[in-house]
This record gives C-alpha cells, structure tokens and sequence, in this order.
C-alpha cells in the first residue's frame, strides 16, 4: 500500500462513520485520539452470524471507493459480494506453483528465462470466461481488489491478505441475487468453474476460506525426553501410511483415511486372532464333546465367522486387542473440548456414532471403533442423495470437513497404539 498522509486521510474518518451508520451496520471505535482512530464496522455475512472489517486512515480511501456499506461477506469463504455492483468477489488460492503458473499464463503472464515469478495477479492480468449464448451470467478472474485484502485482517493492526488472484461473478437474475439463494448460488457456480478450469485448463485452484487470524506468542514447548536409539521393528508398510497422514496436515480427509489405513493393515492379524481364542474356548472346555451336534454347530458358526466377518467387527477386534481402555479414555478425556465434542449429538458431526465416557452398555472401545467406522463410511461410501443410511457424503471442503481434528487425533491415537501393539523386538546390528 502506498504511504499515507495520516493527518489528512483522518479527514476521512467521520464520512467513514456516517455512511455506517446511515447502511445500518453497527460501528464503534477501537482507537479513537484526535490524531489517530481505528473504526470496527460489522458487516453482515450470507449463512453466518456478521464479520467485523476495520478501518484505519492508511485505508480509509480504499473502503469508501469501494462502497463497503454495500457489502455483504459469503458464508465461510474469503469473498465479498457488492449489492452496488450486483457482483461478488471470492479470492482464490493455487494448490501448487505449476497451478499458479498455468493460472497466470492464462490470464495473459508471460515467463522469461531467468525471471522471478510473483506469485500474484497484476492489473494487465485477466481470464475472461466466454459466455453462453442468452445467458447474462459472467465470469471473470482478475487481481483481487485491494478492499478484500484488507477485510481479511481481522483486527486493526492493519495489513492485507496476500491471494493469488480473485473469481468474479456478475449478472446473476434478482431470484438468485435474494439473501436467501446467493450463498447456494455463488457455491455451486464456484464449484462448477473450478472444476471445469481443472478438467480443461489443468489449473487447480481453491477458492480461498476466510481468514483465521493467529496470535504467535513465544513458549517454551515440551519436546519430550531426548530420543533413543529404537528397540522396537515396525511395519514398514504401516509405519509409511502413518507419516503419510502425518505430512497430510492440510487435507483433513485424507489424513483421517491415512490413520485408518494403518488400522485396516492389521485386521487380518487381529480378527483371526480374535476368531482362534474364540474356538480355543469352545474347544478346551471340558464339556466339548465332538459327537455333541450342538456344540459342533457352535464351533462351526465361529469358523464361518472367520471367513466373513464385517469391517467394523475387524476394526473392533484391531482396537480391543492394542489399546488399553484406560489409555484411551485418559486420551479423549486429555483435551476438554474433545470429550465434549465427540458426545454431541447436535452440533457436530451427523450421521456420526457419539462416544460417551458414562455407556455402560458399551465399551470405549467399542463406541471409537463404531464412530471412526461411521466416519470412514461418510467419506468413502456415501452415496448421492445419502443412500439406504441416509449418511451424507462429507465433502472435501464442506463446513464439517473443518471439525474433524478432534475425531482426527483420536484416529492418531489408536493407529499409533496399533502400530506399537503389532511392533516386534529386535536387536540392531
């Protein structure tokens, strides 16, 4: 941003508040001094509770040319949609930087040999999306506005948000443009124009979630005792799927589906065992007698149950046989709001078995093996339209992608105890 002369763009200020209050959005002043002032205006948000932006004299100009009286935010996604020009704006990010390459040679970039790329859309860049024939819908992606940048910083600090390039849509009918239909809208044209940009151009692009402002403090962190030399052999098939999820950090389903992978490696070692101290028990039992039918139809059945037992039994034995209940429930119980979060039964994730550390009908290690399989499920057997379950597909980038960590940790947890649990002792050479 270009230097600022404070005491003259304080002169701003009170238009600032007065176009606030004349739109009806709530503003007081977080800084308020004769020579100085911060004004906190809330803004109200499609499918959420209202954001605050803040204004400073260093950008005062920006938000008043860009009307931001006018503005609605949008949903859970960095975008801002302007009544005044009937358009909304959603930043967008690469998933790579062959992505942001491909993205800005689209819109007109040319690289020369030996030139540093910025990584940001300039004013001469521009993807204009050919429209459809009686069609008013268009699209457009070009240099993020400098106003969405700055809402992005949730106090007032000052600063901006650093994006590669913005989606505009424009055009959109009155019926689409209602409170009510604009969020849903603007999503499902998003998706769509991200996905084909994919499918056609090979650009992969996300649009952006809204910013989450982080406060970094200096701590003394507890690294743990110093390390020793392992004694311990494990898996290397599982213990790659383990540091797989644990480099996944950013792809909440992914990481989850890792961790369970390193469960499922095991089921076969623990649903035989399971099944072979089942016909041990039926076979020294000094009743068995092998010309009784009944008892031989029982260790028949136990037989039949080796070949086909379901996926959430085999989770189940995996779990009873390498985590000790005490660990586990001193593990959920570790973190507050996570033992509060996995027994809502409104509020958090549907479709989900709840763990409650009271059932005595059921044991902890049964209720996390039953959620973590239901979860599973939900991201890889979902059908459209929710199925004979009626369990939902849990999206990528949905809203209940982002309140998994807790359900993630715990997959953790239990995959880290399987691992240990199938570990054998050995000496190095």
């Amino acid at each position: 941003m270009e230097s600022v002369n404070v005491r003259e763009a304080m002169k701003l200020m009170p238009e600032v508040e007065q176009r606030a209050k004349d739109a009806n959005l709530p503003c007081t002043f977080e800084v308020d001094y004769p020579e100085y002032s911060v004004i906190r205006i809330l803004v109200p948000r499609l499918n959420g509770e209202p954001r605050a932006i803040f204004i400073t004299p260093e950008n005062a100009t920006l938000y008043l040319a860009a009307n931001f009286e006018c503005w609605s935010f949008v949903a859970d996604y960095f975008a801002i949609d302007r009544s005044d020009l009937q358009e909304t704006e959603i930043a967008l990010s690469a998933h790579s930087l062959s992505d942001t390459r491909r993205l800005m040679q689209l819109g007109g970039h040319q690289e020369f040999a030996g030139a540093r790329l910025n990584q940001q859309f300039t004013n001469g860049m521009r993807v204009e999306f050919t429209a459809r024939p009686q069609s008013s819908l268009r699209i457009r992606i070009g240099m993020s506005t400098p106003a969405l940048q700055n809402a992005g910083v949730g106090d007032s600090r000052g600063g901006a948000v650093r994006t590669l390039a913005s989606l505009f849509i424009a055009g959109l009918s009155e019926k689409d443009r209602t409170p009510e239909r604009l969020a849903s809208t603007v999503e499902n044209i998003t998706n769509s124009t991200l996905f084909e940009l994919a499918v056609v151009n090979s650009v992969n692009v996300a649009a952006m979630d809204f910013p989450q402002l982080e406060t970094v403090t200096a701590k003394q962190f507890d690294t743990g005792p110093p390390p020793k030399v392992p004694q311990l052999r494990y898996s290397p098939e599982a213990s790659a799927l383990f540091r797989y999820a644990q480099s996944a950090e950013r792809q909440p389903l992914l990481r989850f589906l890792a961790f369970y992978q390193v469960m499922e490696h095991f089921f076969p070692a623990y649903t035989e065992r399971d099944v072979l101290d089942r016909i041990r028990q039926i076979v020294v039992d000094p009743s068995f007698n092998p010309d009784d039918k009944t008892k031989l139809s029982r260790l028949a059945q136990t037989i039949r149950a080796k070949n086909f037992p379901s996926e959430k039994d085999q989770l189940r034995a995996t779990i009873q046989h390498c985590v000790d209940a005490g660990d586990l429930e001193n593990f959920i119980k570790a973190d507050s709001q996570r033992a509060k979060f996995v027994g809502l039964k409104t509020g958090g994730l549907r479709h989900i078995k709840q763990i409650s550390l009271r059932d005595q009908g059921s044991t902890l290690g049964t209720q996390v093996a039953d959620r973590i399989y239901d979860l599973r499920c939900r991201i890889v057997h979902a059908k459209d339209g929710g199925g004979p379950s009626q369990a939902e597909l849990l999206l990528p980038f949905g809203p209940e992608a982002k309140l998994l960590d807790h359900d993630i940790e715990i997959a953790r947890f239990v995959a880290q105890k399987v691992l240990i649990a199938s570990a054998h002792t050995t000496t190095w050479t």
